[in-house]
């Protein structure tokens, strides 16, 4: 059959146009469709764009209050932010918005140090979770609510802190919000195993792992160095193993750098110790030590330098030990007496090692002008009993011994650590034996005995389980897999068997159908000509009113910009009027300096105002105006300068131009003042501000006297330098200052995208 006879055969073929008739019955149905979801399309997709600039500026502000260092720039710029953010959520009513800016206003408070703001601002994000039945905005302020509790201050607070986090899970489990609970999940596994409760601290972090890696989740390496210090806790040292270097492991892929990698080295050495592994033990504890004198976190370094300690004794290397206390201490030295503990602990293990018995009795009284029954120094008293009671046994005062050894013994009954009671009773043995107590060393010989059987039992049992589990598992799996197969079968041939009914069907009826089917979609398209006519009307008319929306915001815009302007003129009008009653010439030129800051702040609004883009400020404009306005108000001090300008045609945001105007505003007014003493005639400054990439850089330079030999710009203490460090730094700029012929002012930063050029990208990518 040729092709033309084909084609010929489906024209003539009835099932041809009956399936040609459905196919435009669905397209004229989808238009239809399409058309009346048109409107909600439109006014939705702005209020998304609204909701995730509210998200940015929340993020926005997290970023400045959770920076090292408490800087009060970042604090300003944090409530800026939430200020933003608070008033978008407002105005298109945004609850959740409305809540996550109250939630991050009292961690900023927090941050502060101001409690009492901090938990009104909870109390008021809680209030619109009630009201809004928000989980997971319920969810976080029970988690701000047990941030507000130290962990470590009193079981009462420890035990209260867990019941807060147990109902905040519960919000989370509601919300269905699986990172926030894994996240939970994980500190109460790390509050359980503080109070000793290993076996259900080990199954909530194993909860925690699942969540994580169900959502994708790549940060688990602080679970996985939780779970190994549980697992050593319950004497599955394998396990803690297999945790601890799965945690090491996943931390270095991700190149993690930040404190928690000292937790996890140290426990990681704290495991490889249990195993009898020193050399290895000594080697994490280094690593560890390292990142902790890094940060220089006092409490760490003492806690690890009480571990390094256990380390050299067990390595036969005590005098090593003596002089890393010594250079330790001497490059930071101990502040808590839980690290004066730590440090004279090591000192009495180290020295009785080494019978310097002299030493070693001033540290045991060191140690021993602490209080024992501090809840703050909890930690260092287990090792700090056993160092005493090994001590006294070695200078053989008995009595000493005994009496610490059984303060040992009451702590290990309720740490439960099988590896911690073992040197309890070993000691304790050598101990009634020297005194010829020899049923009671016996006593403590079958313990130390009967918990080392136990210990290998254990380890062995928990290994056996493990296999046992995995194997189940894998079992499981393969019996999953087969059933998963013969299904995928059944339903295959149940699909071809309904195939084959449709098939017949549609041929049987196709025919009676067909005449009905032409009928309503010509009815249909006549239906969709008249929608498609008052749908374009309803476009234009929806156009014109955005139209207005637009031009009215823009308007609102440049009013609030005219009357910023206009405050910090008043302003301005004020100081000038202050300054005819001030006789002090200091305080005169502190007025005259405010003058010009405030200048160059107003002089960016006005600026927006008069602009036809509202976001963004013309540098070149506003330089060149800006060095006009410092000539004409030095009077002569600027008669001698000549200016030079080179500036880009560049575009900056008014979070971006503002620090700009500032520095700018203390170089040139500095350049004016004492580049150019009064035996010079004129000199040059020089602005010049250029674009290369997304990195802008501003330079003020002049051929000046320059600066003293002795200028140090990390020690001046200027109000001028001290705002230009400052400003720089909140740009997150590049700052150099050169003086050697004349003076030359350099920051490079990178360029914040303007409104303008974000919706040229999205223009592009949707094009």
């Amino acid at each position: 059959m040729t092709i033309l006879s084909s084609i010929r055969t489906g024209l003539v073929n009835p099932y041809v146009w009956i399936n040609l008739l459905i196919l435009l019955l669905l397209v004229g149905c989808k238009k239809q469709k399409d058309s009346a979801n048109a409107e909600v399309y439109d006014s939705s997709i702005f209020l998304l764009k609204d909701t995730l600039l509210v998200k940015e500026h929340i993020q926005d502000a997290l970023h400045h209050i959770r920076k090292l260092g408490e800087e009060t720039t970042d604090m300003d710029s944090a409530a800026l932010a939430l200020s933003y953010a608070d008033t978008l959520s407002t105005r298109i009513k945004y609850a959740r918005g409305s809540a996550e800016v109250l939630l991050a206003r009292a961690e900023l408070a927090r941050e502060l140090r101001q409690n009492d703001v901090s938990k009104r601002a909870v109390e008021e994000a809680r209030q619109i979770g009630e009201k809004e039945q928000d989980f997971v905005v319920l969810g976080k302020c029970a988690l701000h609510d047990a941030l507000m509790l130290s962990a470590y201050s009193t079981p009462e607070e420890l035990d209260k802190k867990i019941k807060i986090n147990l109902n905040a899970l519960e919000y989370f489990e509601k919300s269905g919000a699986k990172h926030q609970q894994a996240d939970i999940l994980k500190d109460l596994g790390d509050l359980y195993q503080i109070q000793y409760k290993y076996d259900v601290a080990l199954a909530t972090l194993q909860r925690s792992v699942r969540l994580y890696e169900e959502i994708g989740y790549p940060r688990t390496h602080s679970v996985y160095e939780l779970l190994g210090a549980v697992s050593a806790m319950l004497n599955d040292y394998e396990g803690a193993l297999q945790y601890g270097l799965k945690a090491v492991s996943v931390a270095e892929s991700l190149q993690d750098t930040s404190f928690q990698m000292c937790s996890i080295y140290n426990r990681l050495a704290i495991t490889y110790g249990r195993l009898n592994q020193w050399d290895k033990a000594t080697d994490a504890f280094n690593k560890s030590l390292a990142v902790a004198m890094h940060y220089r976190d006092n409490g760490s370094v003492y806690i690890l330098v009480r571990n390094l300690c256990n380390a050299f004794i067990r390595n036969n290397r005590p005098q090593e030990g003596i002089a890393m206390l010594n250079e330790t201490a001497s490059q930071l030295p101990p502040e808590s007496d839980l690290s004066k503990i730590f440090l004279a602990s090591g000192h009495l293990m180290l020295r009785t090692k080494l019978k310097d018995y002299t030493g070693a009795r001033k540290a045991a009284f060191r140690i021993l002008e602490f209080q024992q029954d501090d809840w703050q120094t909890k930690m260092a008293w287990p090792g700090a009993y056993l160092a005493l009671a090994r001590y006294f046994l070695e200078t053989k005062e008995f009595a000493q011994a005994d009496h610490f050894l059984s303060r040992a013994l009451e702590i290990g009954k309720n740490v439960k650590e099988t590896e911690y009671l073992r040197n309890i009773h070993q000691l304790g043995f050598k101990i009634d034996s020297a005194q010829g107590k020899y049923i009671a060393a016996i006593e403590h010989f079958r313990m130390y005995k009967t918990l080392g059987d136990s210990l290998l039992s254990e380890s062995k049992n928990k290994t056996i389980s493990r296999l046992q589990v995995e194997f189940e598992t894998e079992k499981k799996n393969r019996d999953i897999e087969l059933k998963e197969k013969n299904i995928d079968l059944l339903t295959k041939q149940g699909l071809l068997r309904d195939a084959e009914l449709m098939q017949s069907n549609l041929i049987r009826n196709a025919t009676l159908v067909g005449g009905g089917v032409l009928l309503l979609l010509i009815g249909l398209l006549y239906r969709n000509h008249k929608a498609r006519l008052g749908y374009t009307k309803d476009v234009e008319s929806k156009n014109v009113q955005l139209r207005e929306l637009i031009d009215e915001r823009e308007w609102l815009l440049k009013e609030i910009h005219h009357r910023v302007k206009n405050n910090l003129q008043i302003i301005m009008s004020l100081l000038n009027t202050q300054s005819a009653y001030v006789d002090n010439p200091n305080a005169l030129e502190a007025i005259r300096n405010s003058q010009h800051r405030m200048f160059a702040m107003s002089l960016i609004h006005q600026k927006l105002y008069q602009a036809e883009n509202i976001s963004s400020v013309n540098m070149p404009s506003y330089i060149m105006d800006f060095i006009q306005y410092l000539q004409s108000s030095m009077g002569t001090v600027a008669e001698k300068v000549r200016f030079k300008h080179t500036i880009d045609n560049i575009e900056l945001t008014v979070a971006q131009s503002v620090p700009i105007g500032l520095i700018l505003n203390e170089a040139v007014t500095n350049c004016m003042k004492y580049a150019f003493p009064d035996q010079r005639s004129r000199g040059n400054v020089e602005v010049e501000m250029i674009q290369r990439a997304e990195r802008v850089c501003l330079t003020i330079r002049d051929d000046g006297v320059g600066l003293p030999d002795t200028f140090d710009i990390r020690a001046t203490t200027s109000l001028g330098m001290s705002l230009i460090k400052g400003l720089s730094k909140q740009l997150e700029a590049d700052l150099s200052i050169v003086g050697d012929t004349g003076t030359t002012i350099s920051l490079s930063f990178i360029k914040t995208q303007t409104v303008t050029e974000i919706h040229g990208i999205e223009q592009t990518v949707l094009n």
